[in-house]
């Protein structure tokens, strides 16, 4: 990952259960997802971006069920309308995957069997508290007064004969992958991963009797294989691990970067990578857990009432302010309270003043003092302190944003982008194009304006992984015609590779005001 060479990245979200449509909280995880493998198509990286359906599982049973629908019948209707509604909300994804597939089934089967062979499944008898909404079985110090603190359900009590897998044989090579800085992340939830590491893993179930949806074990038809085992293998099963050989796999696996919600974070640190353990497979490169936007405290569920609808927010709004404003407000490791009347101080502050009024005053003065066409500077005057400022803010932040993105630090780069905008909105306010034109000076206006519109141009490629419909109607407005995904960031990004006497674009309000 970098600025320097070519490299292949691999990038995730969850699977995510279809009992329900799409909320704002997988709208977030998976606008992270887009983002970054816009950045990475645009430095040039080769780019696998997946993401999917987990539709194996007891509650897409009981929601076929309630509405009166076959469970394949139901699966295919909610996985068309979660790809439509990520379609709709502008998400690049390379690939989506169902866990009703046939190449899944097949990637199940075959890593299943290589746990198998390496004597890690057995069976025995189990009883314990299993929760539908989580679909895992609950430890003693995970319930909270009878209930799951995430559904605020009393968790069934289940008693049958399921296959296991030795999860405990993997504790110190699991340990010390979770020592490794880069492996897990944000740190704090790394280090809660290796305390629950070192007080001793138990080995878990990985089949359900009795239930006839699913994906049968391989050497006992009698089972079906355990969500998390079924769901977690889909990572791979997008690189075509069913196949004998896969280029696919073999090219980006050891790229793979998992961001996931904070609450599957341990399945995917500690049971994903002893499963890949066992059937001799490296582990993902990284994992990222990150936090939850919540309504009063709570997480965002529909067993709680209180989902938002990211497809509604976009009609009003805007996909891109709505990406902007999730991004933005909170780190993207921590927990924030999802608020309209941020989201508008938002939309109002940084983007319709800040953004968009530098836009629109920058053409219209062009339009105004040199006929619409970008200036040639004095490149004497561009050396001065007064003006030389921009490149070097601008040309600094290439290299800054660069790793704030290897760090997930989504919220800082736009903070610093903003920052730069409001630099610019300043030399304007400083240097008085319209002073400097009334007062004829023209090599002065000439340099002042080509500074303007060059950092616009870095402005605009720069939010173009979050904002990607408004970066390209600025760098259409600004007179470049090609797209912004298309370009050669290395050197499109730099400070003078704006060309002299292109003609700018008319105008256009980016951000309407809000009614």
């Amino acid at each position: 990952m970098g600025l320097d060479k070519k490299e292949y990245f691999y990038i995730t979200t969850p699977i995510y259960y279809i009992n329900d449509e799409p909320h704002i909280g997988h709208f977030y995880c998976t606008t992270a997802a887009d983002i970054l493998a816009r950045y990475h198509r645009l430095i040039g990286d080769e780019v696998f971006f997946v993401t999917g359906t987990d539709e194996n599982s007891l509650k897409t049973l009981q929601a076929a069920e309630k509405f009166g629908m076959a469970p394949k019948e139901f699966t295919d209707k909610m996985a068309s309308k979660w790809k439509k509604t990520w379609e709709e909300l502008n998400i690049s994804f390379d690939y989506f995957v169902r866990t009703t597939s046939e190449e899944h089934k097949k990637s199940v089967e075959k890593l299943l069997m290589r746990c198998y062979n390496a004597n890690d499944i057995y069976k025995k008898e189990y009883e314990g508290f299993y929760c539908v909404g989580c679909e895992k079985f609950l430890l003693d110090d995970e319930i909270v007064d009878g209930k799951c603190p995430i559904h605020k359900t009393k968790p069934e009590w289940i008693k049958e004969e399921n296959y296991f897998f030795r999860l405990s044989k993997y504790s110190e090579k699991i340990l010390e992958l979770l020592q490794k800085e880069d492996f897990a992340l944000p740190e704090a939830r790394r280090n809660e991963m290796i305390e629950f590491v070192k007080k001793g893993l138990k080995d878990i179930s990985i089949s359900r009797a009795k239930i006839n949806w699913g994906i049968p074990v391989p050497f006992d038809n009698s089972q079906v294989v355990y969500v998390w085992f079924d769901a977690l293998i889909n990572y791979i099963t997008a690189l075509e691990f069913y196949k004998d050989k896969s280029e696919k796999f073999d090219k980006f696996w050891e790229n793979a970067i998992h961001l996931v919600g904070k609450d599957i974070f341990r399945f995917h640190t500690i049971m994903w990578p002893a499963m890949l353990f066992s059937a001799n497979i490296k582990p993902p490169k990284q994992v990222f857990g990150h936090g939850f936007f919540t309504i009063n405290g709570e997480k965002i569920s529909k067993s709680l009432g209180n989902v938002i609808n990211p497809v509604e927010l976009a009609k009003k709004y805007g996909i891109d302010p709505l990406r902007y404003y999730i991004m933005r407000e909170i780190p993207f490791g921590k927990d924030s309270d999802f608020s309209i009347s941020r989201l508008e101080e938002r939309y109002k502050n940084d983007l319709a003043n800040d953004l968009g009024n530098l836009i629109n005053r920058s053409i219209n003065m062009l339009i105004k003092y040199n006929n619409s066409k970008i200036p040639k500077p004095d490149e004497n005057l561009l050396k001065t302190s007064e003006h030389i400022f921009v490149k070097n803010i601008g040309e600094n932040l290439i290299f800054e944003i660069d790793k704030s993105y290897k760090n997930f630090e989504f919220s800082q780069i736009l903070e610093k982008i903003m920052e730069f905008t409001k630099s610019i909105n300043k030399y304007i306010d400083k240097t008085k194009p319209w002073q400097l034109k009334k007062e004829n000076k023209i090599e002065t206006l000439n340099t002042v304006l080509y500074n303007i519109f060059s950092a616009i141009k870095m402005i605009s490629l720069f939010i173009y992984p979050f904002m990607p419909q408004t970066a390209q109607k600025i760098y259409n407005q600004i007179g470049e015609k090609n797209e912004v995904s298309k370009q050669n960031y290395q050197q499109a990004i730099k400070f003078g590779s704006l060309s002299f006497d292109r003609i700018v674009g008319e105008p256009e309000i980016l951000f309407p005001p809000l009614n």
